[in-house]
């Protein structure tokens, strides 16, 4: 359950258009480009 709530709350931070088009690991990786936390 961890691992899923900070993917949970970057989801529910985009608008609804944007839920429908991406997939959870898009989010995930558009997340790390703009926080620069990508490995």
């Amino acid at each position: 359950m961890l691992n899923i709530q900070p993917t949970q709350s970057i989801v529910n931070n985009q608008p609804k258009s944007d839920q429908k088009k991406q997939k959870p690991a898009d989010l995930l990786k558009e997340f790390y480009d703009k926080t620069g936390n990508r490995n």
